[in-house]
């Protein structure tokens, strides 16, 4: 149970972590786009 646990963690900061990074990329591409 443990290493399920951990892993399922690892997995939500890497996908939280993907998803902030994405959110900035495209923000920066908007930001661009619009200026």
């Amino acid at each position: 149970m443990e290493i399920t646990r951990k892993q399922f963690h690892a997995n939500n900061t890497r996908v939280l972590l993907a998803g902030f990074l994405l959110g900035t990329f495209i923000g920066l591409l908007f930001g661009i786009g619009l200026s």
